[in-house]
């Protein structure tokens, strides 16, 4: 496993390259909920005996179906902290009929909701209570009433939704869009700084990207401050969404001003005898 990191005690995120063998994973605690991606795709949750595309969690240890390929990557994001929800299935009917389903907690936005249909993330559109908000299409889903979910098209028994969300940002950030996809451009900013390059979760087109120190692929991003750099360009309107543990904002230094004011006109002032400390910012 990679290294790991629990900022705020909040989520652990995990990695491992496959090498065709091993197929149990030991997190470093028992966590609510899980999410496990291989090479993407996000793998369906069972509660024993798994089969090739799914997993069990058993306290601490993650069993796979079946061993991943040589040089196959493994994410793992677990939660630790009831602010951040993983692997969360919505309440409803999945019958090929309903396409309403409830959460079990108000998300801190609704922008911070995460949805996955079998295994691909879903684009979130944010609710149809906004003044011209565009009408839901095939990968699409909308939330209203703060905890209730709607897709455009219906669920089949035996499909798999999953939803991971935030009640309280402080920490994670879930679904930031970054701005300037125009089918072109292949660097973006982030709009906080991430604690963790090994956290960050990058989503184009409902798939997981590779993470990777080198060139990216089409599959794969790079990551250096808060700038991603992607291996292809996003389309305008295609799903890509990032997802990251945040560095708290912690408050800066207080200074007092001193003001020279109310000295007599005949009381000389030396000006540059005056001085304050030099200002910093967290």
């Amino acid at each position: 496993l990679a290294e790991t990191t629990d900022e705020a005690d909040v989520t652990v995120a995990t990695e491992m390259t496959g090498d065709g063998v091993v197929t149990p994973m030991t997190l470093p605690f028992s966590p609510d909920g899980a999410g496990v991606w291989v090479d993407g795709f996000r793998l369906k949750k069972v509660a024993s005996a798994p089969s090739a595309i799914q997993f069990s969690l058993t306290g601490d240890t993650i069993t796979l179906g079946a061993a991943p390929g040589v040089g196959a990557i493994v994410r793992v994001v677990a939660s630790v902290d009831d602010s951040f929800v993983v692997g969360e299935e919505p309440a409803g009917l999945k019958n090929g009929t309903n396409v309403t389903y409830t959460l079990a907690n108000t998300p801190s936005d609704n922008e911070a909701v995460a949805l996955y249909h079998n295994g691909i993330r879903l684009n979130n559109i944010g609710s149809q209570d906004d003044e011209g908000a565009p009408s839901p299409e095939i990968g699409d889903f909308v939330i209203e009433d703060d905890s209730t979910i709607t897709l455009p098209v219906a669920p089949l028994s035996g499909d798999t939704l999953y939803a991971d969300y935030t009640t309280d940002n402080t920490y994670v950030m879930v679904g930031e869009i970054p701005t300037g996809a125009d089918g072109v451009e292949t660097r973006f900013t982030l709009s906080e700084l991430p604690v963790d390059h090994t956290e960050i979760g990058v989503w184009l087109g409902g798939y997981r990207l590779g993470r990777t120190t080198g060139v990216p692929t089409i599959y794969q991003f790079v990551m250096s401050g808060r700038v991603i750099r992607l291996g292809r360009a996003p389309e305008v309107g295609e799903g890509f969404f990032v997802d990251y543990v945040r560095k708290p904002v912690v408050a800066g230094p207080t200074y007092t001003m001193h003001y020279l004011q109310d000295v007599p006109a005949d009381v000389a002032v030396d000006v540059t005898a005056c001085s304050m400390p030099p200002m910093s910012f967290a």
